[in-house]
Order: structure tokens, then C-alpha cells, then sequence
């Protein structure tokens, strides 16, 4: 099964992230590609840190540098 690595969604809202989110999490399903929620991290710079970003049930890890 193939992995998605390293990308990265960039918003500017916190409603526009959870679209792109969703939107990516959907399109990986298509594809078939799997997502490593263990290595999804949510980062914020010069933002308010986000509140609880999910996919597919899971709460993404929300840190300070990568």
C-alpha cells in the first residue's frame, strides 16, 4: 500500500485547514493511499494554535517545531 510523504497543507483559517484537510484525507482514500496518523503533525506559526484537527476519528498532534 503506498504512503503519502511529506506534504504539507498551508491555511490561513482554521475552517480553511479542516476543509484542505478533509479534502486531502478524502482524496488519499481514492487513490488508495495511506495516511500515517502516528507521523501527522499540526503545526501554527505566527496563528492561533488550532483546536482539534481530526481525520477519520483521530486527533492530529499539534506541536511547535517539526
Amino acid at each position: 500500500m503506498p504512503f503519502a510523504d511529506d506534504a504539507v497543507l498551508v491555511s490561513h483559517t482554521q475552517e480553511l485547514l479542516r476543509c484542505l484537510i478533509d479534502r486531502f484525507s478524502k482524496a488519499c482514500k481514492e487513490f488508495a493511499i495511506a495516511i500515517s496518523l502516528k507521523k501527522t503533525e499540526v503545526r501554527a506559526q505566527d496563528a492561533e494554535i488550532p483546536s482539534s484537527l481530526y481525520i477519520d476519528g483521530s486527533n492530529l498532534s499539534v506541536v511547535d517545531n517539526f
